[in-house]
């Protein structure tokens, strides 16, 4: 499992770090604008989403939880899933509105949030078979072995 208080950077020191990135880099690294005084330096751009549901699975493609999808860029997503819920360092993602599946490596967690990184494109659901992963495009997607 990850070491969440390794892992944990300050807001300052994630803007400080990439500043000086950036000046070493010749303005390399792109900053966007945050929710504070200052920046947050990422590789791809992220959007706010409301109201997207998905499904997490593991990589044996069993069902693990529901997930409420809240930040998502082409490089990750921020999941809002119950604290209590236990899941491995790699997962797969289920977007419910876009029909979309993403092995995703789970970065972090601090109570029911959980930032995911994708080595890979999300990938349209109808271009696998599995019968365990096609089901959680259902509403019910309890499926028999």
């Amino acid at each position: 499992m990850i070491d969440l208080v390794a892992a944990r950077v300050t807001r300052k020191g994630l803007d400080d770090a990439a500043q000086s990135s950036a000046r070493k880099a010749g303005g390399g690294a792109k900053k966007t604008s945050g929710t504070g005084s200052g920046g947050e330096a990422r590789s791809h751009p992220r959007r706010a989403t409301r109201l997207r549901m998905g499904k997490i699975a593991d990589l044996d493609d069993r069902f693990l939880s529901e997930c409420a999808i809240r930040d998502l860029s082409a490089g990750g997503a921020k999941l809002i899933v119950a604290a209590s819920v236990p899941l491995p360092d790699i997962i797969v993602l289920f977007d419910e509105l876009e029909e979309t599946i993403v092995p995703a490596t789970v970065r972090w967690r601090r109570g029911n949030e959980t930032g995911v990184s994708f080595d890979v494109p999300p990938a349209q659901l109808r271009h696998f078979r599995s019968r365990r992963l096609r089901a959680l495009a259902y509403r019910y997607y309890a499926a028999k072995d």
